[in-house]
């Protein structure tokens, strides 16, 4: 399939289409190191990295989203590139219009072929979500690599108060929601004085 000829794509590379092809469509199974979907998830991490060098990840992102930088056509184009691995049957219900699509049946039931529809235009960026997915972790995977042993443990520890940060304030509403009175009164202020605590913490760089 060439890719850049068959979908006329407006701002992203047809090496770069070609590379996320190749790394969707890989076959885990394979036995040849070239040919496994982690060395091609490598090649279209390198391409994207040299096209995008920096804040790569953002031109990953719907334009809709803050702090994207892709442009509407750079993302018109991943979507592009991800539609073409859809089933033949998902592709033509997404191109179909399902403001011309009737809500209601003749009988007066709901119509399934709007929900269908609505579903198939999805498909697209759910793929597309999927592929930032892999490209996000391999990154991080890259950054890990050329940091030093202290700035791991420094890392690891800012990942840890921010999970523990997360956790708090979950635990915190779900005992708001569903406490008495006076057990409220009894853990609020405890809990409270612990989330301070929590709030003002601060990981120092290891030496």
């Amino acid at each position: 399939m060439t890719i850049n000829t068959e979908l006329n794509l407006a701002t992203l590379s047809a090496s770069i289409a070609t590379a996320i092809t190749d790394y969707v469509n890989a076959d885990s199974k394979a036995t040849k190191a070239e040919d496994t979907r982690e060395s091609k998830l490598g090649t279209l991490c390198t391409l994207f990295i040299k096209e995008y060098p920096h804040d790569t990840l953002a031109y990953l992102i719907s334009p809709k989203t803050e702090g994207s930088l892709a442009s509407v056509p750079l993302y018109n184009d991943l979507l592009a590139v991800h539609e073409t691995m859809l089933p033949k049957n998902i592709r033509e219900l997404a191109a179909m219009d399902n403001d011309t699509i009737p809500k209601k049946l003749p009988d007066g039931s709901v119509n399934p072929m709007k929900a269908a529809v609505t579903n198939a235009k999805k498909q697209a960026a759910s793929k597309l979500k999927d592929t930032r997915g892999a490209i996000t972790r391999r990154l991080k995977a890259i950054e890990r690599a050329s940091m030093t042993e202290d700035e791991i443990d420094t890392a690891d520890d800012i990942k840890a108060l921010t999970r523990l940060r997360t956790t708090f304030a979950t635990l915190g509403k779900q005992f708001e929601a569903i406490a008495k009175q006076d057990e409220l009164a009894e853990g609020g202020k405890p809990y409270q004085m612990l989330g301070k605590v929590i709030a003002a913490m601060v990981i120092e760089p290891n030496h």
